[in-house]
């Protein structure tokens, strides 16, 4: 697993490890360890959303981070905040990834990111009307 770096929330995953597993940029493998994860979590992302849910089912799991980060058959990376952003970072180099806070409402997170210089309006026109893959397979395969 390989997540972008969050801020404090949830806490009890940011006093534990220091740091957040930030569900806005992420990369999981289809492997049974994390099936297993993902069912885990699924209850709880209806309650309280998908960061959450799943930072609390890791460190209640016990995950920690260090040089054998090994969970049972899962390991996790945190990308480097520099380059995968959430807050800003001024002095640090030009990042790959921009995932600033921002708020749920569509209006208000664009004039954030105009705001920001990240968005501008003849980017609407880039955006497809409808996927051009599915994002997620319909069916799990077989293991």
């Amino acid at each position: 697993m390989v997540f972008s770096p969050g801020t404090i929330q949830p806490l009890e995953a940011h006093a534990a490890w220091g740091n957040v597993l930030c569900t806005g940029f992420f990369l999981l493998r289809p492997t049974p360890a994390v099936f297993e994860l993902v069912d885990a979590a699924l209850p709880l992302i209806g309650k309280m959303g998908d960061q959450p849910a799943l930072n609390r089912v890791l460190a209640a799991r016990g995950m920690r981070f260090s040089d054998d980060n090994l969970y049972s058959m899962l390991s996790a990376a945190l990308l480097p905040n520099r380059l995968y952003q959430r807050l800003p970072e001024p002095d640090e180099p030009e990042p790959f990834i921009i995932h600033p806070i921002a708020p749920k409402v569509e209006a208000d997170k664009i004039a954030l990111f105009t705001e920001l210089g990240l968005w501008r309006k003849s980017a609407q026109a880039l955006v497809p009307s409808r996927p051009l893959r599915p994002v997620f397979p319909q069916a799990r395969p077989q293991l």
